[in-house]
């Protein structure tokens, strides 16, 4: 396994620099703006136990006996 492949993904301090100044420009701030991120209700327990059956349904190996063979939890 080559390690330099795994740093390349890394930016560098001067990209990150250029990222925070153009989002201060853009926004005036660096912070994060509101609803930009996943919607409250994506993640209801109906949600949940719909995505819970799904794959207990499926014939993986792997998921299956891991997330299937516990106990069911509303939240992870």
């Amino acid at each position: 396994m080559e390690l330099t492949a795994s740093y390349e993904r890394i930016p560098t301090v001067g990209v990150i620099q250029n990222r925070l100044i153009q989002k201060i420009d853009a926004h005036g701030t660096t912070d994060r703006r509101p609803g930009s991120g996943r919607p409250k209700s994506a993640r209801t327990t109906d949600n949940i136990a719909v995505v819970h059956d799904l794959i207990c349904s499926q014939d993986d190996e792997v998921m299956r006996p891991v997330l299937c063979g516990a106990p069911y939890r509303s939240t992870f």
